[in-house]
């Protein structure tokens, strides 16, 4: 029997913003689903803190010191061994729903059945994105809505499959901008954040010199602490539109009658700051 294979991807998802990993407000009965029926690690660390680099790694079971991508916008050729090829070869069929950050772009059509490629940035052409920092309402019919458009299609993909599947849906949530439509937008409030303990208490001279220049870069100084309050209210947001999302998957699997012949693997590329350290 061949299993069908869903992974669900979400960018810059924290693990301690979970409920499954202890986070008591978090809202996420969904992936907290995925962790009581299934399989939790709780020592998993991702190869390289950027996208492309740990995607890379995860596809080809490499480390980041072996196949030495170590850009933003690294990919690799279809022709490197990886996961979603040796699938396809061996009779899958393979879609893939959000960001690439893996494969040549140009080749794309070559690896996946099914496609709908996107990537936001941080939300770069919207209006009220001015900082790294920036939480704001994503009004629900923005082209910049696209977690459960790519959750429709990725069922969509799934039910229309007629022979073993590998469907990959990789969202944008909950990478910055610190965004998302109603009502994942008022679901926490900015007044119940507790702010990082290390948002303002951390060593700088102990600290990477990366992290100031980031700093720097990230306009910190301009943040106040209301502002990193309505980020990670925003944040948390995100992540419940995620695992709304994820529910739809499980639910349409459990209707379906493929959950028993399909493994769902959640993992998130890598993680994200938000306030720790400044």
């Amino acid at each position: 029997m061949k299993y069908n294979l869903l992974i669900i991807t979400p960018d810059q998802m924290r693990s301690d913003y979970l409920g499954c990993y202890g986070k008591k407000d978090a809202r996420t009965e969904n992936i907290d689903r995925l962790s009581k029926e299934g399989i939790t690690f709780d020592n998993c660390y991702c190869a390289s803190p950027l996208c492309g680099p740990s995607r890379i790694s995860f596809a080809t079971s490499t480390y980041f010191s072996e196949h030495n991508h170590r850009n933003y916008w690294s990919t690799i050729s279809p022709d490197v061994p990886n996961i979603v090829t040796s699938l396809k070869n061996s009779g899958y069929r393979t879609g893939m729903f959000g960001k690439n950050h893996l494969f040549t772009y140009e080749r794309l059509d070559e690896v996946w059945d099914s496609l709908d490629e996107i990537c936001l940035g941080n939300y770069d052409g919207h209006p009220d994105y001015k900082h790294s920092f920036s939480a704001f309402t994503l009004d629900p019919e923005h082209e910049f809505n696209i977690t459960g458009r790519l959750t429709t299609e990725t069922i969509s993909f799934m039910k229309e499959s007629d022979r073993p599947f590998l469907a990959w849906v990789n969202y944008q949530d909950p990478h910055p901008a610190y965004t998302c439509p109603p009502p994942y937008d008022t679901m926490f409030n900015p007044e119940d954040v507790e702010l990082p303990v290390t948002y303002k208490s951390y060593d700088n001279k102990s600290q990477p010199q990366r992290n100031e220049v980031w700093r720097k870069h990230s306009e910190m100084d301009l943040c106040t602490d209301d502002d990193m309050k309505k980020a990670i209210a925003h944040y948390m947001g995100q992540i419940k539109y995620v695992d709304d999302s994820v529910g739809r998957m499980l639910e349409f699997l459990d209707s379906s009658g493929l959950r028993e012949s399909t493994v769902v693997l959640f993992f998130s590329d890598h993680g994200e700051l938000l306030g720790d350290y400044g």
